[in-house]
């Protein structure tokens, strides 16, 4: 699995951060049978399965040595898992029904990877599978506990969270209370909702063996943020059967048919919600997409600058010299157009850190073949949309992308940053990202390089950063590799310091 970022891209100059039809009338549900944060007692494991929370452990216990064949559990994963199992904490409860929702099939098994034994859970992935559970206790459909039907919209918010969805009265698409405590509608039904992003699932996504560790942390802090999650969600727009996905940076959009992945595709792609999946296969479009219409700007500019200097010019030698120049860079430009408009495409442009094209004298702008480009990297990727989003990147782009017009990449040395992270006052009204230092071992169990296996770190990689307090009133950081977005490792700031070389940031909007 190569998680390599490309380059750190920090900028320490600036201190300032840059820049309906209508459904019948449906029952509602009383707010007091959705508690989502009602905690599983013994009475309640015995009330539901009918055991003891003894006999609840064995099982959970006997599940993980299932799932060690079955998910090809590491040493180290099934090591953990049992450890928090059978210590009785609240993380104990968590682990043991992610393992019943696993066995059920409604979570994706990889969310039992890469779990610490002194982590915890994702607030969002925590709720989610507590709601489940707590809604089949008390006889209700879990999707009817995730969006729950309200008569009003000050009804809904008065119930509801930051973060959360809920149906009004008369109206066809969904709502979420925003950041504002407002409640917002969202783009789509509740049905389409729950096919993109089920419930537990949308909060349990696993980046595979592409190198886009950075796209997978960057969506991770928009989705697992109550704040920032409605304005990640109307990137969505429910078209019949279909849905469209729109990158505000530049409006570009993708349609999934049917609200799937394509059928012929096979590549690699975010294991986990349907929801997630698409938006990362759409990424590599919308970056295939930018990428070639640079590549045209600039070979038609550099095209119209060389006629220009044959026209200027009586000397022969030189009119023979450009309009040779000419014919090449025309060559070119239609080599592109031509494979653009292919059924199959492959050309590749090659650009640079700042995603311009390189230049190439005797060409102009620089193509190679997808097929060169796999066999060089070691990869299969299929299209070169698959290419330009799994060779690595930047957070601070990808918030971009998805419109957040401030943002910056920061040293993790900055003392800005420092002191934006230790002030929950300030960082409640940002999402981060973090980018490690190029460090760490290789061994015979990863190809990544380990720096500290026991809280999932690991070198010339990427997370999502969560600052928060804990019962103490301490600042701590949940950090979430993407290889398990359900999971976070507890840092200080002494260790995002020991282990982090960057951080990126976005205001919510």
């Amino acid at each position: 699995m190569d998680t390599t970022i490309s380059q750190i891209k920090v900028n320490n100059t600036n201190n300032q951060i840059s820049k309906n039809d209508k459904k019948e009338s449906k029952p509602v549900l009383n707010s007091q049978q959705i508690d989502t944060n009602q905690s599983p007692t013994g009475d309640f494991w015995k009330a539901v399965y009918g055991i003891s929370v003894k006999e609840q452990i064995q099982q959970a216990n006997k599940l993980i040595n299932k799932f060690a064949l079955t998910v090809k559990l590491g040493i180290h994963d099934i090591c953990n898992l049992k450890k928090i199992i059978n210590n009785g904490s609240e993380q104990a409860e968590n682990i043991a029904m992610l393992l019943s929702l696993v066995n059920s099939k409604d979570v994706n098994p990889k969310t039992l990877k890469y779990v610490c034994e002194n982590g915890m859970m994702s607030d969002g992935m925590e709720k989610d599978i507590r709601m489940i559970f707590n809604s089949k206790q008390n006889g209700i459909n879990p999707n009817d506990a995730y969006i729950p039907h309200y008569l009003s919209q000050n009804e809904a918010v008065l119930n509801s969270e930051t973060g959360d969805l809920f149906e009004i009265e008369g109206q066809n698409n969904i709502f979420i209370k925003n950041k504002d405590g407002k409640a917002e509608q969202l783009k789509m039904d509740k049905e389409m909702m729950i096919k993109l992003f089920p419930p537990a699932e949308r909060f349990a996504n696993a980046q595979t063996y592409s190198a886009d560790c950075y796209f997978v942390s960057a969506i991770n802090s928009m989705m697992d943020s109550p704040e920032a999650r409605a304005y990640f969600l109307q990137c969505f727009e429910q078209d019949g059967d279909d849905i469209k996905i729109t990158f505000p940076s530049d409006n570009f959009q993708y349609t999934a048919k049917d609200a799937k992945m394509p059928k012929t595709y096979k590549g690699n792609f975010v294991t986990g919600s349907t929801g997630m999946k698409l938006i990362e296969y759409a990424y590599g479009k919308f970056l295939e997409n930018m990428f070639n219409n640079k590549a045209q700007n600039v070979q038609k500019l550099q095209i119209e600058n060389l006629e220009k200097q044959l026209s200027e010019t009586t000397d022969k030698n030189e009119r023979k010299s450009l309009t040779a120049k000419i014919k090449q860079y025309n060559s070119v430009l239609n080599r592109l157009n031509e494979d653009l408009n292919s059924k199959n495409p492959e050309c590749i442009i090659v650009h640079d850190n700042q995603r311009e094209p390189v230049f190439d004298e005797s060409d102009g702008i620089l193509l190679k073949d997808l097929t060169q480009m796999n066999m060089y990297r070691k990869t299969s990727y299929q299209t070169p949309g698959d290419y330009y989003r799994g060779d690595g990147g930047f957070m601070e782009d990808v918030f971009k992308d998805f419109g957040f017009t401030e943002t910056k990449a920061y040293s993790m040395e900055d003392e800005e940053i420092q002191y934006i992270l230790e002030n929950p006052e300030i960082s409640k009204d940002y999402i981060f990202s973090g980018g490690t230092k190029r460090e760490g071992k290789r061994n015979l169990f990863h190809s990544e390089l380990v720096m500290d296996r026991s809280l999932n770190m690991y070198g010339a990689h990427a997370y999502r950063i969560s600052p928060s307090q804990n019962e103490n009133g301490e600042i701590i950081y949940k950090v979430s590799n993407p290889w398990n977005s359900s999971h976070n490792s507890i840092l200080t700031m002494e260790q995002l310091k020991e282990f982090f070389t960057e951080i990126h940031i976005a205001k919510i909007q």
